[in-house]
């Protein structure tokens, strides 16, 4: 009997590429545990690749990885890069027309106008079952009448519907009658390698967009600070306003403390965060972070370090207070500065919060379990024709 066979379609690199692409690993690892086979199709490179030299990779775990018009680097000009989008574009719909009916089912990472929802509408035209993957209520932030129209397309012509967060998954039931609650995923075999930590290193991991809060992290940093001087903290990702992030560092008087890394590759998070004693998973507040899961905060809970966590957002909802997280008023610098002090002046009962939230998440987004579910949603799908 031949291989079932499924294609994951996203826009940037891959194995490395966008915050996205640890989600895309484990759902792909899923099938293939699964023995189906399993096409990594990335539609066009995102400005994640900007400074990177990596070569096209065509082949990850013995699967084939298609670059959609072989262009995998991201071009220095808008010009290059406002032809590569329409170039990119015209060859993803070639090959739907030509490769489509080669797949069982195709699954479509928070397909858009400007990504991959044109090639989708194509693939359910062709008679292909179609799985769309939707982590954040973008109707919700910047563009939202345009979202909306994706988002109404997205939902009447998938076959499938996956959510990452319970308030998706609430906010789309109505609308779909085949949604599935699919949670971050940790694949914990990634952070094994045992690394001892630095005392007063506090970590935060991001893309350090508007939602993250990086200047509240900053304030409360600085406040700490004052009453505890041996505190440093690391700050990790790619930063498009790298400069402007290094003026308010400058501006705090904070050059000594703060460590900016940068982006890093996939194989570095987990040894570059397990150098860090504490991490902060700050949010705030509004519906569209309400709306999704922060791919960070599976990070930290696989390291086993103590987490201290943005209180009255949806996800923080899903932790007890001194139980898996210790959590700080949302927006509050001076509180979030409280709670960097309790961490440092109660390192037993700290340490044990880090323990419980990492028996927590084993429990709750292991990848193997969650893929293996997955998969089963996929083989109903292939089975009711």
């Amino acid at each position: 009997m031949d291989k079932l066979k499924i294609g994951l379609v996203f826009i940037g690199g891959f194995p490395e590429g966008e915050v996205h692409n640890s989600r895309i690993r484990n759902i792909g690892l899923g099938f293939i545990h699964k023995q189906w086979e399993c096409d990594f199709i990335s539609l066009y490179p995102t400005s994640f690749s900007k400074k990177r030299n990596n070569s096209k990779q065509k082949i990850w775990n013995n699967q084939k990885v298609v670059h959609i018009g072989g262009w995998n680097r991201y071009p220095k000009f808008y010009i290059i890069r406002f032809i590569q989008l329409i170039y990119c574009h015209l060859a993803f719909i070639l090959f739907v027309f030509k490769n489509t009916r080669n797949y069982n089912v195709l699954y479509f990472y928070t397909p858009q106008l400007i990504s991959s929802l044109p090639g989708m509408l194509l693939s359910k035209l062709l008679g292909v079952k179609i799985i769309i993957d939707y982590t954040d209520l973008h109707s919700a932030n910047s563009n939202k009448l345009l979202h909306k129209i994706e988002e109404n397309l997205m939902v009447k012509y998938s076959d499938c519907m996956f959510v990452i967060s319970s308030f998706l998954y609430n906010h789309f039931q109505s609308r779909h009658n085949n949604i599935h609650h699919i949670p971050m995923m940790i694949n914990f075999s990634d952070f094994r390698q045992t690394t001892e930590s630095i005392p007063f290193n506090i970590g935060y991991i991001g893309s350090f967009g508007e939602k993250d809060g990086i200047v509240n992290i900053l304030d409360a940093f600085a406040i700490a600070l004052k009453n505890e001087p041996r505190l440093t903290l690391t700050l990790i990702g790619r930063d498009p306003q790298y400069m402007k992030t290094k003026e308010l560092i400058n501006l705090r008087g904070l050059n000594d403390y703060v460590c900016l890394k940068g982006g890093i590759s996939h194989a570095r998070i987990s040894k570059e965060l397990k150098v860090c004693d504490t991490f902060i998973m700050n949010r705030k507040k509004s519906i569209y972070s309400d709306s999704g899961y922060p791919a960070k905060l599976g990070d930290y809970l696989a390291c086993n370090r103590p987490i201290l966590m943005s209180d009255e957002v949806f996800f923080s909802s899903d932790f007890e207070h001194k139980r898996e997280v210790f959590k700080y008023k949302n927006d509050d610098p001076s509180d979030l500065a409280k709670a960097i002090l309790y961490r440092y002046d109660n390192l037993d009962e700290m340490t044990e919060i880090s323990v419980r939230g990492h028996k927590y998440a084993k429990i709750h987004f292991n990848s193997e379990k969650i893929s293996s579910r997955l998969v089963e949603v996929a083989n109903q799908l292939v089975n009711n024709k």
